[in-house]
């Protein structure tokens, strides 16, 4: 039995390369980052570093559902530019002590 295997409760799934790889290309594919946050009134935008808009529009979701939550949204988007490359990158060292403990599991 793999480590992996051990440390996974039942019905609990290893997130494979195959999946991970579209999130890499989407991540790679993107505006460089770090992504900023500009608000005046009710137009919410994303720039990047050259003041660009990445994304930017009035009243940025459904105001009528969640009428507090548009600034939320739009920092959340603003702070995933950041956040999922740092999460890939902690998936890579989770994965690199999982694979070494095998191999001293292994004895190869």
């Amino acid at each position: 039995m793999i480590l992996a295997e051990l440390l996974l409760k039942k019905g609990d799934e290893i997130m494979t390369e195959d999946e991970l790889r579209p999130i890499r290309e989407r991540e790679k594919a993107a505006t460089k980052r770090p992504w900023k946050l500009f608000s005046a009134g009710t137009t919410l935008e994303i720039t990047c570093d050259e003041k660009a808009p990445i994304v930017g529009w009035s009243g940025f979701d459904d105001c009528f559902r969640s009428p507090n939550n548009h600034k939320a949204n739009a920092k959340f988007m603003t702070h995933a530019r950041e956040d999922i490359p740092t999460l890939l990158d902690e998936i890579d060292r989770l994965n690199k002590i999982i694979a070494d403990q095998q191999v001293e599991i292994d004895g190869t």
